[in-house]
């Protein structure tokens, strides 16, 4: 029993980790992009990057299930 629960937490820390570098590169690439643009260019994109951190995560989930949806273009 304590074995599985030492390795729930391992698969837990290892995805945590990954996810952590992978959003800090592609996080330091998307900014290094964003800096490149035109100006009104710039606050357009930068406004959609920070939705996420504004929007509560269940609107943003709402919103995805919305976009993703079976009868909408992305689904």
């Amino acid at each position: 029993m304590l074995f599985y629960f030492h390795r729930r937490i391992w698969i837990s820390l290892k995805t945590g980790i990954v996810a952590t570098f992978i959003c800090f590169f592609l996080g330091i690439w998307v900014a290094r992009q964003v800096i490149k643009l035109p100006h009104k260019t710039k606050s357009v994109v930068d406004s959609i990057l920070t939705l996420p951190m504004i929007l509560a995560p269940t609107v943003s989930g709402f919103f995805l299930l919305l976009l993703f949806s079976l009868r909408r273009p992305l689904g």
